[in-house]
């Protein structure tokens, strides 16, 4: 219930959502957020991104300083364009490679990151 009136609430707000450095860990109340274009979760202790992998409309979307570690949900985002993950503890890209719309990817290279193919 608390989770639908969130979802309600942030359904009535603009394409871009701005919950960096807040202490946001669940996600699923954004699920529903289908005309989402721009997330914003700098700083954020987030760990779980399988509520966003329905939001295929999503161009940006910003990890950077999170826990989040495993960017599978992510695969299906075709729309996503920029997508920032410097300072997660991401090591595996391979999501990513059927995102032939990424023009843009931050990250700092940790020493067992499995690069891009």
């Amino acid at each position: 219930m608390v989770n639908e009136k969130i979802a309600e609430f942030l359904a009535s707000w603009s394409d871009c959502l701005y919950l960096g450095m807040t202490g946001i860990t669940d996600l699923s109340p954004l699920a529903q957020l289908t005309g989402l274009k721009k997330l914003e979760l700098a700083g954020a202790p987030v760990t779980d991104l399988s509520p966003l992998a329905g939001l295929t409309g999503l161009k940006y979307l910003n990890l950077s300083r999170t826990p989040v570690s495993d960017i599978s949900p992510l695969a299906g985002l075709t729309g996503l364009k920029t997508l920032y993950l410097f300072g997660t503890p991401v090591t595996d890209l391979s999501p990513l490679a059927r995102l032939t719309g990424l023009e843009t990817l931050h990250l700092t290279k940790p020493r067992s990151l499995i690069y891009l193919r």
